[in-house]
């Protein structure tokens, strides 16, 4: 990657909060809340407490963040 585009915070041993960046907002029950960082980046924060919640649909957003943030493949579709 390039840039940083994903992170732990608040780790602990009742669970974490997880943080990516996207180039638009993702609305969606399971994210707490949403930082607008600059044109064409938010912050997503997503708290997890179990394995199970680092599933398939929290692996998808993890991938696409590293795509177009990580890679800065969003620069490269303009």
């Amino acid at each position: 990657a390039r840039v940083r585009f994903a992170g732990v915070l608040r780790l602990s041993n009742r669970g974490m909060t997880v943080s990516f960046g996207l180039p638009r907002r993702l609305e969606h029950p399971r994210i707490s809340s949403i930082e607008e960082y600059g044109s064409g980046w938010y912050g997503h924060f997503v708290r997890v407490t179990s394995p199970e919640e680092m599933d398939d649909e929290m692996l998808q957003w993890l991938r696409e963040s590293y795509s177009q943030m990580g890679q800065q493949r969003r620069f490269q579709e303009e």
